[in-house]
């Protein structure tokens, strides 16, 4: 039996954790069940026969899909190596907005506080604050 092994980044080198690659005979057209990529973005596709395969990485949500790579070769008691993959960011539009409120107290009471500025902030995820 034989392995494939590779690492996902994006096109910064971060590695992305938790990206599913699967591999596909290129002879017998069988599909071999998905793996997912750990939190440093290796993947390893373990106990293929020998021959030739495609693999495929499904990108996260916020990146393009990969080209798959063909014809990656194997064989029996061999690891191939290095079939790395970069993700590309997709392009998110940017649509204008406005944000609108009223300052209160603890006891939701308004407040008249002139010049009151305020500041809307985005976690890691881009979720408002």
């Amino acid at each position: 039996m034989a392995t494939i092994r590779g690492i996902i980044t994006d096109q910064a080198g971060k590695p992305q954790g938790n990206v599913q690659v699967t591999a596909t005979s290129d002879q017998s057209g069988a599909q071999e069940q998905p793996v997912m990529t750990d939190a440093q973005g290796n993947y390893q596709i373990p106990n293929l026969a020998a021959g030739n395969y495609t693999v495929d990485v499904r990108a996260p949500a916020g990146f393009q899909n990969p080209a798959p790579r063909q014809g990656v070769q194997v064989q029996n008691g061999q690891e191939s190596a290095g079939i790395d993959f970069q993700l590309q960011a997709t392009a998110v539009p940017v649509q204008p907005g406005s944000m609108s409120g009223q300052v209160t107290d603890q006891a939701a009471q308004p407040q008249g506080i002139p010049n009151a500025q305020v500041t809307a902030t985005n976690d890691q995820s881009g979720a408002q604050e």
